[in-house]
């Protein structure tokens, strides 16, 4: 993630918690066919299929961020309540790189991109 993205995540964390949330996670929104070994678990078979595009959301918790009063980690045992605010993220922010193919999906995002790919990753002082 970059800088400007924690302090976005930031500046929402206080207002969530003064709305009642007990935590921030950040979040990607997929909107796939989900099957279980029963079968379809997020949409039907025949007539009633619908485009991916009208599923309902889901969540992947990316661990990008996570925010909590440190006492109430502690008490938890956890990172995160029960009830986090979604931060979301985009897909290309979400990726997580545990191997080789994620950090080449990320290296080549950065590559597509122009505007990314000239930001000094770790500078926390210029806005993107």
């Amino acid at each position: 993630m970059f800088p400007k993205t924690y302090r976005k995540e930031i500046s929402e964390y206080f207002p969530a918690l003064e709305k009642g949330f007990d935590s921030l996670v950040s979040f990607e929104i997929i909107k796939r066919y989900l099957w279980d070994e029963n079968g379809p678990v997020n949409y039907e078979l025949g007539l009633k299929h619908v485009p991916s595009q009208q599923l309902p959301n889901l969540y992947i918790v990316t661990d990008g961020i996570l925010l909590a009063p440190r006492k109430k980690m502690i008490e938890w045992s956890y990172f995160h309540g029960k009830n986090p605010y979604r931060f979301i993220i985009d897909k290309r922010t979400a990726v997580d790189i545990d191997d080789g193919l994620d950090l080449a999906v990320a290296r080549a995002w950065l590559d597509m991109d122009e505007s990314v790919s000239q930001i000094v990753p770790y500078s926390v002082d210029e806005e993107y």
